[in-house]
């Protein structure tokens, strides 16, 4: 298999009301930070994107979703029932966005990776269910699911995390 490119799908500034479903997102299996199976890079919001049913296969990221600042959230993101495997380092990273679920996702990290691996990786980011993952990593030095100032949107609106597989084997 041969591969070309460094992002599958890039979003920048303002993109709202997105769905990405049923794709197949193939990105080479490196060690370099700007290889991302789905991007979003935002100095302004991001609304309303649900990535939905894709097979993600490599990437430095497999999914990457990074909000500028506390006051320019990404909002309202649902990443479910995707398969995302091969990934280098990290399965889903988000900073400073507002996830409304992360439910149903299967992630496993490239047999050949060096390098640390988080399954998911939630960073000044809120959300409301995170159900039902099955995370396998077999590499190196392994976080399942990893959280800094990470959680609930508020005491009225809790993080639910709830029936998760994480396998961590090395």
């Amino acid at each position: 298999m041969s591969f070309a490119g460094t992002v599958g799908i890039q979003f920048t500034n303002c993109s709202q009301n997105i769905e990405i479903s049923h794709c197949d997102i193939r990105i080479p299996y490196v060690s370099d930070a700007s290889y991302r199976g789905i991007s979003v890079e935002n100095t302004n919001t991001l609304a309303n994107l649900r990535i939905l049913n894709n097979r993600i296969d490599g990437g430095y990221y497999s999914i990457y979703i990074y909000g500028s600042s506390n006051s320019t959230r990404n909002t309202d993101i649902v990443i479910n029932k995707n398969n995302i495997i091969n990934g280098w380092a990290q399965g889903i990273y988000t900073y400073y966005t507002n996830l409304i679920t992360v439910n149903n996702n299967y992630i496993t990290q490239y047999s050949g990776s060096n390098n640390y691996f988080y399954g998911m990786n939630f960073n000044s980011s809120y959300a409301s269910e995170l159900c039902k993952n099955k995370i396998k990593i077999d590499y190196y030095t392994q976080y399942g699911i990893y959280g800094n100032g990470f959680g609930g949107a508020s005491s009225a609106s809790r993080l639910l995390i709830a029936n998760n597989e994480l396998i961590l084997n090395v």
